[in-house]
């Protein structure tokens, strides 16, 4: 019968179990009796220490409640001796699990003896009644007090020595269920190190083998496999692990075969793209070169429509030019080489400023930068975001008086990753518009209002893509936009 590596492993479990739930099992028993006398201590012995002395002031201040009723001839403080009794009652009724019940119906029963005699002599004589029938009542009061307090003395006696051997049983109970405890501690930990130690043999063996195989195919070394040295799941997953490097082998092989066309692939559709930029470049030349002579040497034969769709074709012309401009400058983005560093955000977006500043010096803008915001990723493709972020915060706040940009870190993070914002209180967009910003040569405002190609802000996204990031813009109309946007520092140019 194969002994896999989860029956050992279960049995060494079981037995420590086993040995556990033995623990647990003497001690509760154990400790039930330490909880059972601790409570009987606690429920007979505890409230007797006070009860006397309690008792015996609630006496005396009922006897005192008497006399100032008699001194003062004032019945309603002989009423208010009710509730002096009432709250004696109520004492020796809450430490009822502590006394003889005997002994405290006894008791409860002189106190209204000893109360009813003394109402009695203290209402005849707040009445002003004298004679020997009021000493009598007197003397008869007097009995029944010191029988009162005789009998206070009897139920809330507290015999030391008893309670001494009650704890003294406590402390024995505890001893006995911390020998059990660390006994059969003893055991459960002895049985189960043996268990584990022949377990561990077998499973180190493994281990080491597999440790050694799996640094090997770290190092792209899959001709050796690992040696099987055990019939359990360890066993299983070497040989599961020497299917899987004989797997990668062959896949390593093919991919570095299609990395190879990939890369032949690449330059190929780079030098095409340079190839049909120039011959597209070629024909607007051309195009641009003839309406200017047209203009130049036949300016004066044409008339006013003429120049102006000579203009339109120049124009065009042009925008074309710049259009192909803006592939190129798009598809390098992807293309470019990545390399990881820290990047003082803060410090590309002054300089950004501060370039747009130079060349338009008449133009009024209030920049408001967040400190020292510092990111890892590429420095030049980060600066190339930037420069688009900005440019276009400056372009659509070029009518806006007060014109103002702002960039930091947002307090709160996205997926685990800092949020930086560009904001401008420029001319804004629609959100239902929102989803077209990121697409290329998609703009929401026309040519004549704002110029522009519609690349950047496409650009803008495959720079933090590459970066592993997300990038999302929230606008209203009118009242300007904040383009937000993450960075993770993995590059993923060759997934997008």
């Amino acid at each position: 019968m194969r002994m896999t590596f989860r029956s050992k492993l279960l049995g060494l479990v079981g037995i420590a179990a086993a040995a556990f739930v033995l623990i647990i099992v003497a001690s509760s028993v154990v400790a039930t009796r330490v909880e059972h006398q601790l409570a009987f201590i606690q429920q007979r012995y505890i409230p007797m220490v006070e009860l006397e002395p309690q008792l015996e002031g609630q006496l005396e201040h009922l006897q005192r409640g008497f006399q100032d009723a008699v001194a003062a001839h004032d019945m309603d403080a002989l009423e208010a001796t009710r509730d002096l009794k009432r709250g004696f009652l109520e004492r020796l009724a809450a430490a009822k699990d502590a006394t003889e019940p005997s002994d405290a119906e006894e008791l409860c029963l002189a106190l209204d003896a000893y109360w009813a005699r003394a109402y009695d002599v203290s209402r005849r004589l707040v009445a002003g009644e004298t004679g020997e029938g009021v000493l009598d009542a007197i003397a008869a009061m007097q009995a029944d007090q010191a029988r009162t307090a005789k009998l206070v003395k009897k139920t809330a006696a507290l015999d030391r020595g008893e309670m001494a051997a009650a704890f003294q049983t406590a402390l024995h109970a505890e001893a006995t269920a911390r020998r059990v405890q660390i006994g059969a501690s003893v055991v459960c930990l002895a049985s189960v190190l043996l268990l584990s130690l022949g377990l561990s043999r077998g499973v180190l063996r493994s281990v080491s083998a597999l440790t050694g195989g799996f640094a090997r195919f770290g190092r792209g070394e899959f001709g050796e496999p690992i040696a099987v040295v055990s019939e359990d799941e360890l066993g299983d997953l070497a040989r599961d692990a020497n299917v899987m490097a004989a797997s990668l082998d062959r896949n390593i092989t093919d991919l570095k075969r299609i990395e190879l066309a990939l890369k032949t692939s690449n330059q190929e559709l780079e030098a095409f793209s340079y190839s049909v930029a120039h011959d597209l470049r070629a024909p607007l030349r051309g195009i641009n070169g003839y309406s200017t002579a047209l203009v130049e040497d036949y300016g004066a034969q044409l008339d006013a429509q003429a120049h102006q769709y000579l203009g339109r074709i120049a124009g065009a012309a042009q925008r074309m030019g710049e259009l192909i401009d803006a592939l190129l400058s798009l598809s390098r983005v992807t293309r470019m080489e990545f390399r990881r560093e820290a990047v003082n955000l803060s410090r590309l977006a002054d300089a950004v400023v501060k370039q747009l500043r130079a060349s338009q010096p008449d133009r009024v803008v209030e920049f408001v930068n967040e400190g020292d915001v510092v990111a890892q990723g590429d420095g030049p493709l980060l600066g190339a975001l930037l420069e688009n972020l900005i440019g276009n915060a400056w372009k659509f706040t070029g009518s806006k008086p007060g014109a103002r940009i702002s960039f930091g870190m947002e307090d709160d993070a996205r997926d685990g990753a800092p949020v930086y914002y560009l904001r401008d209180n420029g001319a804004g967009f629609d959100m239902a518009y929102a989803e077209k910003l990121f697409t290329p040569f998609q703009r929401l405002h026309t040519q004549r209002e704002f110029a522009g190609i519609g690349i950047g802000l496409a650009t803008v996204e495959r720079i933090v893509h590459r970066h592993g990031g997300q990038v999302w813009a929230d606008g209203k109309v009118g009242e300007g936009a904040t383009f937000h946007f993450t960075l993770t520092n993995i590059d993923q140019g060759a997934e997008r």
